[in-house]
């Protein structure tokens, strides 16, 4: 592949998977594919706003369906990734190698929310466990055992960092 390809990819490709209505695909490589997510680490940001899609897109699938009498409404799992990559930005700034220890240590004490049931817990646990066992990473990262990080989808949002003065 061509290096430009490969960017524009990685960069746009979960948005045209969205675009063209294959939601689920989208969504799978970013619970699913620890090599793409890893390729997009430097692009934390870029993440997010993925994140920010099918949240939205799954949304707007909610709202037909609801017409016809169904659906959540909501991507509980992805939108909790996004708020965990949101207080590891600062961190993934320095070295987008942080991003499966942050994730990890952000979500593994993740109840996932309210009205969220044992498949949304259990995905979130295949999930860290996919995180965990990638043999693809070519360095050594820390793998946190207890949740020493503020948690996603707790009552910090985001940390804001490099003042060194008052605000």
């Amino acid at each position: 592949h061509e290096p430009a390809t490969t960017d524009y990819a990685l960069k746009h490709g979960v948005a045209h998977l969205v675009a063209a209505g294959r939601r689920h695909e989208a969504r799978a490589l970013l619970l699913e594919n620890v090599a793409w997510l890893m390729a997009r680490s430097a692009d934390g940001l870029g993440i997010m706003e993925d994140c920010r899609t099918l949240v939205d897109a799954a949304r707007n699938d909610a709202v037909g369906h609801d017409k016809k009498g169904g659906g959540s409404g909501e991507d509980r799992i992805v939108d909790l990734v996004r708020r965990a990559l949101d207080l590891s930005m600062s961190e993934l700034r320095k070295d987008p190698r942080r991003l499966p220890g942050q994730l990890i240590g952000r979500l593994m004490g993740s109840g996932v929310g309210e009205g969220s049931g044992p498949a949304s817990s259990r995905e979130v646990g295949a999930f860290l466990k996919r995180l965990m066992e990638y043999r693809g990473y070519g360095f050594a990262w820390w793998c946190p055992v207890s949740r020493t990080l503020e948690q996603a989808g707790g009552a910090c949002l985001r940390k804001i960092t490099g003042h060194t003065g008052s605000v």
